[in-house]
Protein backbone atom coordinates (compact mmCIF):
# COMPACT_ATOMS: atom_id res chain seq x y z
CA UNK A 1 0.00 0.00 0.00
CA UNK A 2 1.37 3.65 -1.22
CA UNK A 3 1.72 5.76 1.98
CA UNK A 4 0.78 9.21 0.88
CA UNK A 5 0.69 12.59 3.00
CA UNK A 6 -2.98 12.26 3.23
CA UNK A 7 -2.98 8.68 5.16
CA UNK A 8 0.34 9.45 7.15
CA UNK A 9 -1.58 12.62 8.53
CA UNK A 10 -4.48 10.65 9.18
CA UNK A 11 -2.60 7.91 10.82
CA UNK A 12 -0.73 10.32 12.62
CA UNK A 13 -3.77 11.94 14.05
CA UNK A 14 -5.55 8.76 15.19
CA UNK A 15 -2.40 7.74 16.83
CA UNK A 16 -2.47 10.84 18.85
CA UNK A 17 -5.79 11.07 19.16
CA UNK A 18 -5.73 7.51 20.73
CA UNK A 19 -2.55 8.71 22.88
CA UNK A 20 -4.43 11.60 24.46
CA UNK A 21 -7.37 9.86 25.15
CA UNK A 22 -5.86 6.80 27.20
CA UNK A 23 -3.23 9.10 28.95
CA UNK A 24 -6.19 11.91 29.60
CA UNK A 25 -8.64 8.25 31.55
CA UNK A 26 -5.28 7.46 33.28
CA UNK A 27 -4.59 10.58 34.22
CA UNK A 28 -8.77 11.43 35.35
CA UNK A 29 -8.40 8.08 37.48
CA UNK A 30 -5.55 9.32 39.41
CA UNK A 31 -6.26 12.45 39.87
CA UNK A 32 -9.36 11.26 41.35
CA UNK A 33 -7.48 9.20 43.67
CA UNK A 34 -4.70 11.79 44.30
CA UNK A 35 -5.37 15.74 43.76
CA UNK A 36 -5.46 18.32 41.05
CA UNK A 37 -1.46 19.24 41.41
CA UNK A 38 -0.43 15.46 40.05
CA UNK A 39 -3.53 15.88 37.17
CA UNK A 40 -1.65 19.47 35.63
CA UNK A 41 1.83 17.87 35.79
CA UNK A 42 0.56 14.60 34.05
CA UNK A 43 -1.30 16.83 31.44
CA UNK A 44 1.72 18.96 30.72
CA UNK A 45 3.87 16.22 29.87
CA UNK A 46 1.19 14.51 27.56
CA UNK A 47 1.04 17.71 25.83
CA UNK A 48 4.94 18.26 25.44
CA UNK A 49 4.65 14.46 23.90
CA UNK A 50 2.14 15.69 21.72
CA UNK A 51 4.14 18.69 20.62
CA UNK A 52 6.77 16.58 19.97
CA UNK A 53 5.62 14.03 17.82
CA UNK A 54 3.51 16.87 15.86
CA UNK A 55 7.37 18.33 15.62
CA UNK A 56 8.73 15.06 14.19
CA UNK A 57 5.92 14.38 11.27
CA UNK A 58 6.00 17.94 10.29
CA UNK A 59 9.97 18.14 9.57
CA UNK A 60 9.25 15.23 7.85
CA UNK A 61 6.77 16.58 5.36
CA UNK A 62 8.74 19.96 5.42
CA UNK A 63 12.15 19.09 5.10
CA UNK A 64 11.57 17.54 1.32
CA UNK A 65 9.68 20.60 0.17
CA UNK A 66 12.81 22.71 1.42
CA UNK A 67 15.11 20.80 -0.47
CA UNK A 68 13.17 20.80 -3.69
CA UNK A 69 13.17 24.58 -3.10
CA UNK A 70 16.37 24.94 -2.58
CA UNK A 71 16.80 22.81 -5.94
CA UNK A 72 14.62 25.25 -7.92
CA UNK A 73 16.75 27.86 -6.64
CA UNK A 74 19.91 26.40 -7.35
CA UNK A 75 18.48 25.37 -11.09
CA UNK A 76 17.65 28.54 -11.54
CA UNK A 77 21.58 29.14 -11.18
CA UNK A 78 22.58 26.64 -13.83
CA UNK A 79 23.54 23.90 -10.88
CA UNK A 80 21.71 20.80 -11.43
CA UNK A 81 22.54 19.23 -7.87
CA UNK A 82 20.90 15.48 -7.88
CA UNK A 83 18.35 15.44 -4.98
CA UNK A 84 18.92 13.07 -2.24
CA UNK A 85 15.43 12.84 -0.73
CA UNK A 86 13.33 11.37 -3.63
CA UNK A 87 13.43 7.87 -2.23
CA UNK A 88 9.93 7.84 -0.27
CA UNK A 89 6.67 6.87 -2.18
CA UNK A 90 4.44 9.65 -1.13
CA UNK A 91 3.45 12.91 -3.20
CA UNK A 92 6.61 14.36 -1.99
CA UNK A 93 8.28 11.31 -3.50
CA UNK A 94 6.78 11.57 -6.53
CA UNK A 95 7.17 15.09 -7.06
CA UNK A 96 10.69 14.93 -6.36
CA UNK A 97 11.21 12.03 -8.67
CA UNK A 98 9.38 14.32 -11.75
CA UNK A 99 11.28 17.25 -10.60
CA UNK A 100 14.72 15.52 -11.23
CA UNK A 101 13.72 13.95 -14.46
CA UNK A 102 12.88 17.44 -15.45
CA UNK A 103 16.09 18.83 -14.12
CA UNK A 104 17.96 16.27 -16.61
CA UNK A 105 15.87 17.43 -19.26
CA UNK A 106 16.39 21.03 -19.27
CA UNK A 107 20.36 20.04 -18.28
CA UNK A 108 20.46 17.74 -21.91
CA UNK A 109 18.50 20.24 -23.57
CA UNK A 110 20.83 23.22 -22.21
CA UNK A 111 23.52 21.18 -22.91
CA UNK A 112 22.91 20.49 -26.74
CA UNK A 113 21.99 24.06 -27.55
CA UNK A 114 25.15 25.31 -25.97
CA UNK A 115 27.03 22.63 -28.59
CA UNK A 116 24.79 23.95 -31.68
CA UNK A 117 25.98 27.34 -30.29
CA UNK A 118 29.66 26.51 -30.31
CA UNK A 119 28.77 24.94 -34.04
CA UNK A 120 26.96 28.02 -35.15
CA UNK A 121 30.17 30.60 -33.68
CA UNK A 122 32.46 28.28 -35.73
CA UNK A 123 30.43 28.26 -38.48
CA UNK A 124 30.43 32.06 -38.46
CA UNK A 125 34.02 32.60 -37.75
CA UNK A 126 34.60 29.82 -40.94
CA UNK A 127 32.49 32.16 -42.61
CA UNK A 128 33.95 35.32 -41.79
CA UNK A 129 37.36 34.20 -42.53
CA UNK A 130 36.45 32.65 -46.04
CA UNK A 131 34.95 35.98 -47.12
CA UNK A 132 38.17 38.00 -45.67
CA UNK A 133 40.67 35.41 -47.79
CA UNK A 134 38.44 35.62 -50.95
CA UNK A 135 38.55 39.29 -50.56
CA UNK A 136 42.09 39.43 -50.44
CA UNK A 137 42.86 36.99 -52.97
CA UNK A 138 40.94 38.75 -54.91
CA UNK A 139 41.96 42.15 -54.55
CA UNK A 140 45.57 40.96 -55.30
CA UNK A 141 45.94 40.09 -58.59
CA UNK A 142 43.57 43.69 -59.24
CA UNK A 143 46.18 45.91 -57.39
CA UNK A 144 48.87 44.43 -59.38
CA UNK A 145 47.23 44.66 -63.22
CA UNK A 146 45.63 47.64 -62.05
CA UNK A 147 49.18 48.86 -61.11
CA UNK A 148 51.21 47.77 -63.98
CA UNK A 149 47.95 49.67 -66.43
CA UNK A 150 48.32 52.77 -64.73
CA UNK A 151 52.08 53.23 -65.16
CA UNK A 152 51.76 51.91 -69.17
CA UNK A 153 49.39 53.97 -69.67
CA UNK A 154 51.18 57.16 -68.80
CA UNK A 155 51.90 60.16 -70.93
CA UNK A 156 55.16 59.74 -72.77
CA UNK A 157 56.05 56.58 -71.78
CA UNK A 158 58.16 54.36 -73.89
CA UNK A 159 60.13 52.32 -71.65
CA UNK A 160 60.03 48.75 -74.07
CA UNK A 161 61.53 46.23 -71.34
CA UNK A 162 59.14 47.18 -68.94
CA UNK A 163 55.90 47.02 -71.20
CA UNK A 164 56.94 43.49 -71.72
CA UNK A 165 57.34 43.12 -68.37
CA UNK A 166 54.07 44.27 -67.32
CA UNK A 167 52.38 42.74 -70.33
CA UNK A 168 53.82 39.26 -68.68
CA UNK A 169 52.58 40.17 -65.50
CA UNK A 170 49.14 41.35 -66.33
CA UNK A 171 48.92 38.00 -68.26
CA UNK A 172 50.01 35.70 -65.21
CA UNK A 173 48.00 37.77 -62.61
CA UNK A 174 44.51 37.28 -65.09
CA UNK A 175 45.38 33.83 -65.29
CA UNK A 176 45.52 33.79 -61.55
CA UNK A 177 42.01 35.91 -61.31
CA UNK A 178 40.79 33.52 -63.93
CA UNK A 179 41.17 30.43 -61.65
CA UNK A 180 40.42 31.97 -58.37
CA UNK A 181 37.03 32.86 -60.12
CA UNK A 182 37.19 29.70 -61.63
CA UNK A 183 37.37 27.77 -58.21
CA UNK A 184 34.71 30.10 -56.72
CA UNK A 185 32.04 28.69 -59.23
CA UNK A 186 32.95 25.34 -58.45
CA UNK A 187 32.33 26.50 -54.82
CA UNK A 188 29.24 27.33 -55.13
CA UNK A 189 28.13 24.60 -57.68
CA UNK A 190 29.00 22.49 -54.71
CA UNK A 191 27.10 23.64 -52.47
CA UNK A 192 24.25 23.86 -53.97
CA UNK A 193 21.27 20.78 -53.00
CA UNK A 194 19.07 19.50 -55.04
CA UNK A 195 21.32 19.66 -58.32
CA UNK A 196 21.02 15.84 -60.27
CA UNK A 197 24.33 14.21 -61.08
CA UNK A 198 24.21 11.48 -63.89
CA UNK A 199 26.24 8.70 -61.65
CA UNK A 200 27.76 5.72 -63.84
CA UNK A 201 30.37 2.80 -63.48
CA UNK A 202 33.40 3.62 -64.98
CA UNK A 203 36.93 2.75 -65.04
CA UNK A 204 39.08 5.79 -63.69
CA UNK A 205 42.62 4.78 -64.90
CA UNK A 206 41.47 6.08 -68.70
CA UNK A 207 39.95 9.31 -67.18
CA UNK A 208 43.31 9.97 -64.83
CA UNK A 209 45.32 8.86 -68.50
CA UNK A 210 43.38 11.13 -70.41
CA UNK A 211 43.48 14.40 -68.44
CA UNK A 212 47.18 13.45 -67.64
CA UNK A 213 47.74 14.10 -71.87
CA UNK A 214 46.13 17.04 -71.24
CA UNK A 215 47.90 18.54 -68.28
CA UNK A 216 51.05 17.15 -69.63
CA UNK A 217 51.24 20.54 -71.73
CA UNK A 218 51.22 22.63 -68.80
CA UNK A 219 53.61 20.56 -66.83
CA UNK A 220 56.00 21.22 -70.59
CA UNK A 221 56.40 24.34 -69.23
CA UNK A 222 58.55 23.51 -65.71
CA UNK A 223 60.42 20.46 -67.52
CA UNK A 224 58.37 18.54 -65.25
CA UNK A 225 56.90 14.45 -67.06
CA UNK A 226 53.81 13.16 -65.82
CA UNK A 227 54.03 9.46 -64.78
CA UNK A 228 51.12 7.31 -64.94
CA UNK A 229 51.21 3.57 -63.32
CA UNK A 230 48.75 1.21 -62.13
CA UNK A 231 45.86 -0.87 -63.03
CA UNK A 232 41.69 -0.55 -63.51
CA UNK A 233 39.59 0.63 -60.58
CA UNK A 234 36.16 0.69 -61.34
CA UNK A 235 34.26 3.33 -59.22
CA UNK A 236 30.44 4.33 -59.30
CA UNK A 237 30.27 8.47 -59.53
CA UNK A 238 29.81 11.31 -61.21
CA UNK A 239 32.44 11.53 -64.34
CA UNK A 240 32.87 15.15 -64.30
CA UNK A 241 33.47 15.72 -60.34
CA UNK A 242 36.53 12.67 -60.69
CA UNK A 243 37.59 14.85 -63.57
CA UNK A 244 37.63 18.07 -61.54
CA UNK A 245 39.64 16.21 -58.53
CA UNK A 246 42.35 14.87 -60.86
CA UNK A 247 42.68 17.92 -62.68
CA UNK A 248 42.67 20.39 -59.47
CA UNK A 249 45.49 17.22 -57.85
CA UNK A 250 48.07 17.46 -60.71
CA UNK A 251 47.66 21.32 -61.06
CA UNK A 252 48.62 21.57 -57.70
CA UNK A 253 51.26 19.26 -58.36
CA UNK A 254 52.45 21.36 -60.76
CA UNK A 255 52.12 24.25 -58.95
CA UNK A 256 54.05 23.67 -55.94
CA UNK A 257 56.19 21.01 -57.44
CA UNK A 258 60.18 21.40 -57.96
CA UNK A 259 61.16 22.16 -61.85
CA UNK A 260 62.47 18.97 -63.96
CA UNK A 261 61.22 16.51 -61.37
CA UNK A 262 58.34 13.93 -62.40
CA UNK A 263 54.97 14.22 -61.21
CA UNK A 264 53.90 10.31 -60.29
CA UNK A 265 50.65 8.95 -60.57
CA UNK A 266 49.82 5.53 -58.76
CA UNK A 267 46.27 3.52 -59.32
CA UNK A 268 45.89 0.71 -57.16
CA UNK A 269 44.05 0.21 -54.25
CA UNK A 270 44.08 4.27 -53.55
CA UNK A 271 44.81 7.27 -56.24
CA UNK A 272 48.27 8.24 -55.34
CA UNK A 273 50.11 11.67 -56.63
CA UNK A 274 53.50 12.53 -55.32
CA UNK A 275 56.13 15.32 -56.60
CA UNK A 276 59.21 16.64 -55.64
CA UNK A 277 58.43 19.87 -52.78
CA UNK A 278 60.69 22.15 -50.70
CA UNK A 279 59.99 21.38 -46.47
CA UNK A 280 56.31 21.77 -45.84
CA UNK A 281 55.61 23.34 -42.38
CA UNK A 282 53.46 21.16 -40.23
CA UNK A 283 51.13 23.85 -40.10
CA UNK A 284 50.29 23.88 -43.66
CA UNK A 285 50.74 20.31 -44.03
CA UNK A 286 47.57 20.03 -40.90
CA UNK A 287 45.54 22.51 -42.77
CA UNK A 288 46.30 21.51 -46.16
CA UNK A 289 42.52 21.25 -47.43
CA UNK A 290 41.64 24.52 -45.98
CA UNK A 291 40.47 26.91 -48.18
CA UNK A 292 42.91 29.83 -48.77
CA UNK A 293 46.22 28.46 -46.42
CA UNK A 294 49.11 30.06 -47.47
CA UNK A 295 52.37 28.30 -48.25
CA UNK A 296 54.54 31.55 -48.44
CA UNK A 297 53.90 35.11 -48.21
CA UNK A 298 52.67 35.26 -51.98
CA UNK A 299 51.92 32.10 -52.01
CA UNK A 300 48.22 30.54 -51.54
CA UNK A 301 46.65 27.24 -52.23
CA UNK A 302 43.26 28.42 -53.18
CA UNK A 303 40.15 26.34 -53.08
CA UNK A 304 41.51 23.21 -55.11
CA UNK A 305 42.05 20.73 -52.34
CA UNK A 306 39.26 22.30 -50.28
CA UNK A 307 36.99 21.36 -52.97
CA UNK A 308 38.72 18.27 -54.29
CA UNK A 309 38.00 17.09 -49.98
CA UNK A 310 34.46 18.13 -50.45
CA UNK A 311 34.00 15.85 -53.51
CA UNK A 312 35.28 13.16 -52.30
CA UNK A 313 33.87 12.62 -48.99
CA UNK A 314 30.18 13.31 -51.31
CA UNK A 315 31.09 9.45 -52.29
CA UNK A 316 32.20 8.11 -49.05
CA UNK A 317 35.76 8.41 -49.80
CA UNK A 318 38.46 10.46 -48.17
CA UNK A 319 41.94 12.10 -49.04
CA UNK A 320 45.06 12.45 -47.51
CA UNK A 321 48.09 14.62 -47.49
CA UNK A 322 51.67 13.91 -45.97
CA UNK A 323 55.04 15.53 -46.60
CA UNK A 324 58.06 12.75 -47.05
CA UNK A 325 61.58 13.44 -47.44
CA UNK A 326 60.98 16.08 -49.48
CA UNK A 327 57.84 14.90 -51.40
CA UNK A 328 54.30 15.60 -51.31
CA UNK A 329 51.81 12.31 -51.58
CA UNK A 330 48.57 12.97 -51.65
CA UNK A 331 46.37 9.91 -51.19
CA UNK A 332 42.63 9.31 -52.49
CA UNK A 333 40.64 6.70 -51.27
CA UNK A 334 37.26 6.06 -53.09
CA UNK A 335 34.98 3.22 -52.32
CA UNK A 336 35.48 0.44 -55.28
CA UNK A 337 32.73 -0.89 -57.37
CA UNK A 338 31.97 -4.08 -56.40
CA UNK A 339 30.93 -6.40 -59.17
CA UNK A 340 28.92 -9.34 -59.04
CA UNK A 341 29.73 -12.88 -61.19
CA UNK A 342 32.43 -13.58 -63.72
CA UNK A 343 32.58 -10.31 -65.86
CA UNK A 344 34.98 -8.50 -63.21
CA UNK A 345 37.50 -6.67 -65.77
CA UNK A 346 40.91 -7.57 -66.01
CA UNK A 347 43.79 -5.99 -63.27
CA UNK A 348 46.59 -6.12 -65.34
CA UNK A 349 49.32 -2.88 -64.45
CA UNK A 350 49.82 -0.49 -66.89
CA UNK A 351 52.06 2.02 -67.00
CA UNK A 352 52.11 5.21 -69.15
CA UNK A 353 55.14 7.68 -69.51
Amino acid sequence: MKWTIRRKFLLGFLCLFSFAVLVFNQLLEKTIENNTANFIKNTTFLFIGVFMISLFLTHRIIKPLQSLTKAAKLMGKGDYTEITNKKTSDEIGELARQFQQMQNEIRLHIEKISEEKEKVLLLERKRTDFFNNVTHELKTPLTTISGYAQIISEKGFDDALFLQKASAKIQSESERLNDMVTQLLSFSKLQMSGVVKNKEVFDLFPLIQSIREDMQLKANKYAMTIELMGKPFFIYAYRNDMRQVIINLIDNAIKHGKENHPIRILVDQTVTITNDCEPIPTKIIDQAFEPFIHHHAKDSHGLGLFICKQIIEQYNGNISFQNDSGKAIIKVHLPRWQQNGNNSPQTSNRSIL
